[in-house]
């Protein structure tokens, strides 16, 4: 390899200096020789002092940047870095709204795109359709409102999306398919479930870049939530969600109190590894059911695991996780294999919070008004700040169920007056197949993502009952009678 230090180019430029020197007499040359050996070192004394790199290979280009997070569409770390602090717990949604309540985005998995409105002072003005990965299922805002960052499940990688030049700035490759992503209060790092590849990213918002990968004692994890403890300052708790329950010890598929649902639970303080596990158990359906053949009597109890666990949301110090309970014994019957439960664990003991749990089912089977809608595929939940009340997803019911909270922290379907003196469950009709839920910090505006009509449904929570305000459509539809739709009917 050629020398091409400093000494070597002083040697170089003496032995020029002495061939052009031949006819000056021999006190000159010497003096001369004393000027540019003098001249050398001070020159060498400060590179040293300065340490600049040898112009052959300078620092710039010693280390090309990795193909996740191109130079090209990456703003340098320094000028990127969060600097705000969120006001409340995030956790991973479809749909996803900033800290001012003036920017939604909203994640279109059968369009690979991210629609991004500004809903300020009820403009509900679409801004742009940005192109992400392949499916992506959730978005997290960094609480700076700089970036978004998309879980794209069909194409392995967090999309990266500028929410001030509206445009994508990278794709950051992620696992076998990302599913779940939420963000640390003071915006630093991001979160990702890896739901096949059964592990959690951890993303550096500022590098754009994975610096951690956390292996999940489990399956399938797809939700998260993060804490906004201490004022979002310090280390948070991260609880990401099993999406298949597994069996339990003494259990097995088949059984009603066969398997149990888990939350995994890690530190940012500790990234090294899972730090403990929730379990959440079967619980009574408040369905009878005879457990022969030919279901022979109604009287048997009937117990549920929770299962199908999409989403966890922290309110109070509980988490709350709608879930598609399981009820394998039989008979089979839509009342009674499949229960919507909303399971809920107390963050600070680690544990289910007892007499938590509720099954959205049992309430409908309770009201007195003849015509009931039960509210099957429970898939995500709001609540509003400072209150009480929150609204839980029916995927398969295209509504929206009001539940709230007593002193404790347990929940329960809200009842309202229906005709000729009898009660019903409260619920607001939505899109069709809602998959997500934002609610904004005045707690006025619900904002619902509907998957297949590809619209946002914008809720005025100021109205008793809630009403319907506007509609937002985040993708376009396709034309009547194409291959378009025909697919989309089909999902």
């Amino acid at each position: 390899m050629a020398d091409s230090s400093p000494a070597r180019a002083g040697r170089a430029a003496s032995a020029q200096t002495d061939r052009r020197l031949v006819t000056i007499p021999t006190n000159r040359r010497r003096i001369t020789r004393l000027t540019y050996v003098f001249v050398i070192c001070l020159v060498a004394a400060c590179a040293k002092t300065t340490a600049l790199p040898p112009t052959a290979t300078p620092a710039a280009t010693a280390a090309p940047r990795p193909a996740t997070a191109p130079a090209a569409t990456s703003a340098p770390a320094a000028s990127t870095a969060p600097s705000v602090i969120a006001k409340n717990p995030s956790d991973s949604s479809a749909i996803a709204l900033s800290d001012d309540d003036s920017t939604l985005v909203v994640a279109s998995p059968l369009d690979g795109s991210l629609s991004v409105f500004n809903v300020a002072g009820d403009a509900n003005a679409k801004l742009a359709e940005i192109k992400t990965g392949d499916q992506p299922r959730t978005v997290a805002i960094r609480p700076d409102k700089r970036f978004a960052h998309v879980a794209n499940q069909g194409s392995a990688s967090v999309s990266v999306v500028d929410l001030t030049s509206l445009k994508k700035v990278a794709d950051v490759a992620v696992g076998s398919e990302p599913y779940g992503v939420a963000v640390t209060p003071d915006g630093s790092l991001a979160f990702v479930a890896d739901s096949a590849g059964d592990d959690v990213a951890v993303i550096d918002t500022a590098s754009h870049t994975v610096v951690k990968v956390i292996l999940i004692p489990g399956v399938q994890p797809r939700g998260i939530a993060i804490t906004n403890n201490n004022g979002g300052q310090g280390p948070q708790l991260v609880f990401v969600t099993q999406f298949l329950s597994q069996p339990t010890a003494s259990g097995g598929p088949g059984l009603d109190q066969g398997s149990q649902g888990k939350v995994f639970m890690i530190s940012t303080a500790y990234l090294s590894k899972v730090q403990d596990v929730i379990s959440l158990a079967a619980h009574d359906t408040g369905f009878g059911a005879g457990h022969t053949a030919f279901g022979a009597t109604l009287t048997d109890t009937t117990f549920a695991y929770p299962n199908q666990l999409q989403a966890v949301v922290l309110k109070d110090g509980h988490a709350y996780l709608p879930n598609v309970a399981a009820s394998p014994d039989g008979p089979i019957k839509f009342n009674i294999d499949t229960q919507a439960f909303l399971s809920v664990f107390d963050v600070a003991s680690k544990a289910e919070w007892p007499n938590g749990t509720i099954n959205l089912q049992a309430a409908v089977k309770a009201q007195t008004f003849p015509q009931k809608l039960f509210f099957a595929n429970p898939w995500a939940i709001a609540f509003k700040h400072g209150s009480d009340e929150g609204y839980v997803v029916s995927a398969g019911g295209d509504a929206l169920v009001k539940i709230s909270l007593d002193g404790s922290g347990v929940p329960s379907a809200v009842s309202v007056p229906a005709d000729n003196n009898t009660t019903k469950v409260l619920s607001i009709a939505v899109g069709q197949i809602p998959r997500g839920i934002v609610i904004n910090n005045a707690a006025s505006r619900a904002y619902v993502m509907n998957y297949l009509s590809k619209d946002v449904l914008v809720v005025d929570l100021t109205k008793q009952p809630e009403v319907e305000m506007a509609r937002l459509q985040s993708a376009a539809l396709p034309a009547a009678g194409t291959d378009g739709e025909k697919f989309l009917i089909g999902n």
